[in-house]
């Protein structure tokens, strides 16, 4: 019984991990033919897909002057239009959780969040993001870097409004790829 509940459970990883293989080579097949905010909105439609705590996510790239992120394309929010108007500074005694992940380079998974700490943002960008999320905050949060090699070009930040620790270490990791093979297609 003990082998062969083992070979069940193997059986059940080598799926899932198939399943992300497969999405892993779609995805890579589908951005070559794009053109940037194309592949930033497929990254996002299928991260949404393959991760179901994401209820809203957002990916931006640095600015040329490297000053500030700058959302490009946004999902599941009440109002997307408002959230693509923010802008993330780079630099300042408080970082945001974007430009954090983004000078670290290292993902962080937030299974509760202080919004105030973690979002240092203009009173203009915080009516901005209330109007985006319906005045809804995030309970926990996905963030991590868009980077190629050792230069970080952007943040994606995958968000949970109703519960605390919504994020898997298989989350992050699944995120992560599909956010290296978005910065190779840039």
């Amino acid at each position: 019984v003990g082998v062969g509940l083992q070979n069940l459970n193997l059986l059940t990883e080598t799926r899932r991990r198939l399943h992300e293989v497969n999405l892993l080579l779609d995805f890579s097949q589908k951005i070559g033919t794009l053109k940037t905010d194309e592949i930033m909105d497929l990254l996002l439609a299928s991260l949404m897909q393959v991760v179901p705590a994401a209820q809203s996510a957002w990916v931006g790239l640095a600015e040329e002057k490297g000053a500030l992120i700058i959302p490009r394309a946004v999902r599941g929010y009440a109002d997307n239009a408002s959230l693509l108007q923010i802008r993330l500074p780079l630099s300042g005694s408080e970082l945001t959780l974007a430009a954090q992940v983004f000078h670290s380079g290292q993902p962080r998974r937030l299974a509760e969040i202080n919004f105030a700490s973690l979002y240092p943002i203009s009173s203009e960008d915080l009516m901005r993001y209330r109007r985006a999320t319906g005045g809804r905050l995030p309970v926990s949060t996905l963030a991590l870097p868009v980077r190629l090699g050792d230069k970080s070009m952007g943040a994606l930040v995958l968000e949970n409004f109703d519960r605390s620790e919504a994020f898997t270490d298989e989350d992050a990791s699944l995120a992560l790829s599909l956010a290296q093979q978005t910065a190779l297609a840039l």
